[in-house]
């Protein structure tokens, strides 16, 4: 079956710039993603919430899902799957504390078997910087 992988982000807001959220995945071949069936999710409240939306290689540019535009449009890359890299990318930018957190990799795939949903976690937290006195 469709398989996924994203990593655990760590880093110091003092000295890094970015968060790179990357989900490659690898699918078999009669195996299909529907457009706009890959989405970058954040845990916001008590659920994930979509955040962006990508097409597998060839279908419709990435966006940022209307109800998160106004925290994350002018803070953002885009990159979406092609043919040479199966991952969607969402980069992060101009880093505030609210981005801490659980993001999560979504796909909806198809198969002459039915339909099935794939999730990975990736969990991003900040370090404090240390002092010694």
């Amino acid at each position: 079956p469709l398989t996924l992988k994203t990593d655990d982000i760590g880093l110091n807001l003092h000295q890094e710039t970015e968060i790179v959220l990357n989900c490659t995945y690898d699918k078999e071949i009669d195996e299909d993603i529907g457009k706009r069936d890959i989405r970058w999710q954040k845990w916001i409240g008590n659920t994930f919430k979509d955040l962006a939306s990508f097409s597998p290689p060839g279908g419709l540019s990435p966006f940022i899902v209307r109800e998160m535009e106004s925290l994350y449009s002018e803070r953002t890359k885009l990159i979406a799957p092609t043919n040479g890299s199966l991952s969607a990318v969402l980069i992060l930018k101009d880093l505030v504390c609210d981005d801490v957190g659980e993001y999560r990799c979504w796909i909806e795939y198809y198969s002459n078997k039915g339909n099935y949903v794939s999730t990975n976690l990736s969990l991003v937290a900040f370090e404090g910087k240390k002092y010694f006195i």
